[in-house]
């Protein structure tokens, strides 16, 4: 018995054992499609109604025995008798596919990889990671919506049906495409990210979220001219199709793209004063790097969060700005070599957090944290490190780190990470947190700490921001701040992740409870 494939995510191709069948009568393809993708058997007089709504039920019956006929001399095997119609199953008054026919229906291989995928918006393990070639191949077989341009016309029932599989099946696209762009993008894969969402806006060029996904690859990509045009396209298509704007996260990546475009155009000695025809809501500060900074004002919706990398592998640089880039909520504006060049870079960008490397040439990473905090209270340094050493991570915190994290946690865990560290909260892995607690001894004198203080040192060591803490506890946060600054002199600690160490040592919060929250 040969094999049956049918295609119906785009226009419905049938072919019969590798031979492409033709139908010389409309209907006829119409009654296997609809017996393929809903499977089971159905009564012809349900079939006939379904197809010939509008002939008296004796025509219909009539015309649904012609559209069968056809389809056992196309689908009969060239070696079978008039007795042997394959594949399709007639039983007394019920009609459908015979189940042990093979098969092949590019439906089923969507639905195997949606399911699959459906609960999964990260890819964990290596089983896990093993779907992305499985997703890859199904989305390889969608080329249009259901039944692309296939249509009776006149007949409501199959047109109607139609309509809902189109609904149905363009949700499940949809979601593959997300997933897969999604997980393309975590692990860098950016060029492959390129080719999934293409794919995805062929199929729905009316899809904002893939654009910004695609203008946020082109940028880390250096494209940014191309995520422009992206997002040209999508301004076009939007107002053609719908008569309506793009939506103003979309519009504010755009804004940001031009920032880092008209930025990458400037000369050096051009960069300090110039400004730029924008909304009062946005404000253009110097270049550093290749990377232009673009920071809303604060009566805007949000601050990008404006990060200085420092590590002696340009591999890990490029990776950790590809992909921090992103997020349009941070922004790389320079990455250094060593701990010397990072502390010079600080004095100059004011970043708000430093990814510090701790083993690097020259000044280490912990000397270059001592200084910056020292010398910038307002930039914080977040260690990201790829050994966990108790000598290093003692030597961070008490340098001034917020936090001490390993470089095999997840990219959306460090960005995470990134913008709790700019709020002020402690970051520590747990192994980390684990052995910084072995070395930190709980501070003479820790009973001067008053009631207020107490309780503040608790909420910072769960991870609370000062602005968090003041709502919490229904003060100013330039009071929490003050609450803050005392209780490290008291403690005669030098930053928040030591002060919340301490914290657990005087017994206020258990180590399960560091950084996560009240």
């Amino acid at each position: 018995m040969g094999l049956l494939h049918l295609a119906v995510l785009g226009p419905p191709e049938v072919f019969h054992d590798g031979i492409r069948l033709t139908f010389s009568l409309r209907k006829a393809l119409a009654l296997l499609l609809y017996l393929a993708v809903e499977g089971g058997l159905h009564t012809r007089s349900k079939l006939a109604a379904f197809l010939w709504p509008d002939s008296e039920p004796h025509d219909a019956l009539h015309n649904l025995r012609n559209a069968i006929a056809l389809l056992r001399s196309l689908l009969a095997d060239s070696n079978a008798t008039p007795a042997q119609h394959s594949h399709l199953l007639s039983e007394q008054e019920l009609l459908g596919l015979d189940p042990q026919a093979p098969l092949s229906l590019d439906l089923e291989v969507v639905q195997q990889a949606y399911r699959a995928a459906e609960g999964l918006s990260t890819l964990r393990s290596i089983e896990q990671r093993s779907l992305v070639a499985d997703v890859q191949h199904a989305l390889a077989l969608v080329r249009g919506p259901f039944l692309d341009g296939f249509w009776l016309r006149e007949e409501v029932p199959f047109d109607e049906w139609v309509q809902q599989q189109q609904r149905q099946w363009q949700l499940h696209v949809q979601l593959l495409c997300d997933r897969l762009s999604s997980w393309q993008k975590e692990a860098l894969e950016l060029e492959q990210a390129k080719v999934t969402l293409t794919h995805w806006l062929a199929l729905d060029p009316l899809q904002e979220k893939a654009y910004r996904r695609l203008m946020r690859v082109h940028l880390a990509l250096g494209e940014a001219m191309v995520a422009l045009q992206v997002y040209a396209t999508c301004k076009a298509r939007l107002a053609e199709e719908l008569q309506v704007k793009p939506s103003a996260n979309t519009v504010a990546l755009a804004r940001h793209i031009r920032v880092v475009s008209a930025g990458s155009l400037r000369s050096p000695a051009a960069r300090p004063g110039m400004t730029e025809s924008r909304s009062p809501s946005e404000l253009v500060a110097p270049l550093a790097g290749q990377a232009g900074v673009f920071r809303p004002s604060k009566g805007g919706e949000a601050m990008t969060i404006r990060i200085l990398i420092a590590d002696d592998h340009s591999v890990v640089r490029q990776g950790l700005r590809m992909f921090l880039g992103l997020d349009p909520e941070l922004e790389v504006v320079g990455e250094a070599t060593n701990g010397g060049e990072t502390v010079q870079m600080a004095r100059e960008l004011r970043p708000d957090v430093v990814l510090m490397d701790l083993v690097m040439p020259g000044m280490n990473g912990i000397a270059a944290t001592e200084v910056i905090r020292g010398e910038l209270p307002a930039t914080e340094v977040l260690a990201l490190t790829s050994v966990l050493e108790d000598a290093l991570a003692v030597g961070a915190v008490r340098a001034g780190a917020i936090g001490y994290l390993l470089k095999d946690l997840q990219g959306d865990e460090l960005c995470r990470a990134i913008k709790a560290a700019a709020a002020g909260q402690v970051q520590l892995s747990p192994p980390a947190a684990e052995r910084l607690l072995q070395e930190i001894r709980a501070p003479e004198g820790s009973d001067a700490l008053t009631n207020r203080e107490n309780e503040v040192l608790r909420l910072l060591a769960r991870g609370l921001s000062n602005k968090e803490i003041a709502h919490h506890l229904s003060l100013g946060e330039k009071t929490v701040k003050t609450y803050v600054g005392n209780i490290l002199v008291k403690l005669g600690v030098r930053s928040r992740t030591q002060a919340a160490l301490y914290a657990v040592r005087l017994g206020l919060v258990p180590p399960a409870s560091l950084g996560q929250g009240e």
